[in-house]
């Protein structure tokens, strides 16, 4: 599994929420891209967020599942959620 440390501006989160964020690829802070991801666990009581990588790309795994209506979440074109890690 991996875990990143991502500085988010903590507000309120709701399971299902799409959001931006600025990930940084390995130890080297200089290599970022802004990635779409969604909110499936949020604890307001510690600000631990839990997200999954969301892609244009097409689905890969059994895990990985297909948004049915990608407009409705605010994306520009069809996506997936990557529920693993590969």
């Amino acid at each position: 599994m991996h875990y990143a440390k991502l500085k988010l501006l903590i507000g309120i989160f709701n399971k299902g929420s799409v959001i931006y964020i600025d990930y940084i690829f390995g130890d080297d802070s200089s290599k970022r891209k802004k990635r779409t991801a969604v909110v499936i666990d949020f604890d307001d009581n510690s600000t631990r967020v839990i997200i999954l990588k969301v892609t244009t790309h097409s689905a890969r795994t059994g895990y990985d599942y297909t948004l049915a209506d990608y407009g409705l979440a605010g994306l520009k074109q069809g996506s997936v959620v990557r529920c693993n890690y590969n």
